[in-house]
């Protein structure tokens, strides 16, 4: 897909799920009800204004009152009540919701839920009082400054769509954040260029799930869980860490996804530092939301810039995640409340969702040019087996063998046929235990000993189904030294050691006989070699060939275990 298309679509994704999350729960207002403006007032004190700063530094027992005007008669109305405390509601007079219990002093206070949800009694046209009778003794006086107190009135139907519905929108977009997570988690390695290696982008990733998963779960508790009101003030903080290290995670996944920056440590550890600064000055000044916004528009900005800065990378989706960026940063300005409550989950599923699809590519591309040059190895290493001299030769030995000694004639034919109907089987494998590659080797060995009439021992020291290496390996570096003239009566024998070394690594050495002028180390037998384990293990490889001494060549190679 071309990318102006791939960034519409990706864009228009955006844009569709933001306004359903805008007008999933409807509109609420109720023609002809209405909540005037509320009062407040300590013990049996005077009745002022409410005041939800000076509410916030009460710890009770206060009381408030709304009056509540119809123009109809209702009968069947529902009502939000927000308050961070214990409460008893009264409509005219008539008690309608006891949310735990309030009372003079810690003690005596039950704490109740943070927001209720309720149906008033039938009610006739005209005002009626909602008086509360509520206690704050269990959230610290002035620790939650803003939105203490509200009341919402609505239908009685309404109530599960204005408490649920948008929250359902969220939930699809966790579940395409918790797809890329696992995808991440469950990844074995990530293919990037980065210089902190591979693992570190995709770990990041990971981070970025879970924080970016846990966040829609403390912001939504309030609507869908009613947790009692003390834990209101924990809710907050693990809303504001999450955040925070949402925008120190966003852009740092883009950095490693493009090897920048550098040097890393010093740069990340700076971000870092910025954005807590950011918090310790807006969390005092301005409270929790300005301070989550200002972390957003932060991360959101680094963000924007590492992909702009990306943007001629090839076969990379920056238009994309530009656009995807670009709406996000849009919304935070247009609208910081939807933002903060449940947009930035839906923006960072799409970014995680795009980054995994972008990840998903790589791997199929890789996989499609690994199982070419394999193919490709496959046939080189049939072709090897086969060369005209090698082949030649035996046939040479079979028909003076059919003249001179029938009985050895036969057995050089089935071995010659055990050779040919592994290389075909092994071949079709990516990767062979060492048993497996010793078995096609001895088959070569065995032609020799044939033909010539002598012992070629092979003494073999470690362990044999452990370890998994390229088909054509060994029989390769044996059929170098048959080739080379190395195989001589007085010659010492083949000797393979495996050793497990330091770092999940296996150690292979394999010393065969040196041939008179075998000198070079860039024929066609080693470089079948060194591609053969550039293409099953990247760059997790050594290979190292040349004389030990006078008699010995000594072919020396490191692999990974798997």
């Amino acid at each position: 897909m071309p990318s102006w298309s791939s960034s519409f679509a990706w864009g228009l994704a955006l844009l569709l799920c933001s306004i359903a999350w805008l007008y999933a729960p409807g509109d609420a207002a109720v023609p002809g009800v209405s909540v005037a403006d509320g009062q407040m007032r300590q013990a049996s004190g005077e009745w002022t204004a409410l005041d939800r700063a000076v509410l916030a530094t009460w710890a009770g027992p206060y009381e408030l009152r709304w009056p509540l005007k119809l123009a109809q008669d209702e009968q069947a109305l529902g009502l939000r009540l927000a308050l961070r405390g214990a409460a008893e509601l009264f409509c005219d007079g008539q008690l309608v919701l006891r949310s735990g219990q309030p009372g003079r002093t810690a003690a005596e206070e039950v704490p109740g839920p943070i927001d209720r949800w309720l149906a008033l009694p039938p009610l006739a046209a005209g005002t009626h009082e909602l008086r509360l009778l509520g206690s704050s003794h269990h959230i610290r006086a002035g620790q939650i400054a803003q939105s203490h107190a509200g009341l919402l009135p609505m239908r009685l139907e309404a109530i599960p769509r204005q408490r649920f519905a948008r929250w359902l929108v969220v939930g699809l977009a966790c579940g395409g954040l918790a797809l890329a997570w696992f995808y991440f988690l469950h990844l074995g390695r990530a293919s990037s260029g980065n210089r902190l290696g591979p693992q570190a982008h995709r770990w990041s990733l990971i981070a970025l799930g879970a924080v970016g998963l846990l966040l829609p779960l403390a912001e939504s508790a309030r609507d869908l869980w009613s947790y009692p009101y003390h834990w209101h003030a924990l809710r907050l903080q693990i809303i504001l860490a999450s955040t925070l290290l949402a925008a120190w995670l966003l852009p740092l996944s883009l950095a490693l996804r493009w090897g920048w920056p550098q040097p890393p440590v010093p740069w990340l550890g700076a971000w870092g530092a910025g954005l807590a600064l950011v918090v310790a000055i807006a969390l005092p000044v301005a409270g929790y939301d300005v301070a989550s916004w200002c972390l957003h528009l932060a991360g959101l900005s680094a963000a924007l810039g590492l992909a702009w800065r990306a943007r001629r990378q090839p076969n990379a989706p920056v238009p994309a995640l530009l656009t995807l960026l670009s709406l996000a940063y849009a919304w935070l300005w247009l609208d910081p409340a939807a933002f903060l409550d449940g947009l930035y989950t839906v923006t960072l599923a799409m970014v995680m969702m795009l980054l995994m699809l972008d990840h998903a590519r790589e791997q199929q591309a890789q996989a499609l040019a690994e199982a070419g040059q394999r193919q490709a190895l496959q046939a080189q290493l049939l072709r090897t087996s086969m060369q005209p001299h090698g082949l030649m030769n035996t046939l040479a030995v079979l028909q003076e063998l059919i003249e001179q000694r029938p009985a050895n004639a036969s057995r050089l034919v089935e071995r010659l046929a055990d050779q040919f109907n592994l290389l075909r089987a092994l071949s079709q494998k990516a990767l062979v235990s060492l048993r497996e590659e010793l078995e096609l080797t001895r088959t070569q060995l065995d032609l020799v000993e044939l033909a010539r009439e002598m012992p070629l021992p092979l003494h073999v020291e470690g362990p044999l189904d452990d370890v998994r290496l390229p088909p054509g390996l060994l029989h390769t570096l044996v059929e170098n030294a048959i080739t080379h003239g190395g195989v001589r009566a007085d010659a010492p024998a083949f000797a393979l050691k495996v050793t497990a070394g330091a770092g999940q690594r296996w150690h292979i050495e394999l010393r065969s006989p040196r041939g008179a002028g075998r000198e070079g180390g860039g024929g066609q037998g080693q470089r079948f070699v060194r591609e053969s384990l550039a293409g099953a293990f990247d760059a997790a490889w050594s290979f190292e060939s040349g004389p030990q001494d006078e008699a010995v060549w000594l072919d020396r190679f490191s692999i990974p275990r798997r």
